[in-house]
């Protein structure tokens, strides 16, 4: 399946989300997002890629690492981080041992059907979750519409 998306407006996917978090949908059947409210940590990859992501010393820096630091942080959580190669990353992710990864990928990317995707930001970029971790994913989407900044090149 083909998880290209329409940009969908922030007031729209902010009602989807307040109407299926209500329902107690959607689950994360791994339970990510509880374990990352709980423990208070994230676990993103990240691959370099700038001006998307780039890391000075061990310090990521770059639009990407921007908005998943706002993200982990509205979650109350604290990032830790995995680098590495993309491939790497999103086997890690796939296994379950990432939550996030990010590094300037885009919606074309040959991973989009196999792992969780978010809505395109910044045109066609998009961070991958875990797949089926479908509750973590909306939470996401929901931070990105709301986040619409260009990275500076």
């Amino acid at each position: 399946m083909n998880r290209k998306r329409s940009h969908l407006p922030l007031v729209g996917i902010l009602i989807c989300n307040g109407v299926l978090t209500g329902c107690g949908l959607p689950k994360d059947p791994d339970g990510t997002t509880e374990r990352i409210l709980s423990s208070h940590i994230m676990r993103v990859g990240g691959t370099e890629n700038p001006p998307w992501l780039w890391f000075e010393s061990d310090t990521p820096r770059g639009h990407d690492a921007s908005l998943v630091q706002r993200f982990a942080s509205q979650m109350h959580a604290r990032i830790v981080w995995t680098r590495g190669s993309e491939s790497v990353l999103l086997e890690k992710l796939a296994n379950g041992k990432l939550d996030v990864a990010i590094g300037g990928f885009t919606s074309d990317s040959p991973w989009a059907d196999a792992l969780g995707t978010s809505h395109a930001y910044a045109g066609e970029h998009i961070m991958f979750t875990a797949p089926g971790e479908n509750q973590l994913l909306l939470q996401l989407d929901t931070f990105l519409a709301g986040s619409h900044r260009e990275p500076a090149t």
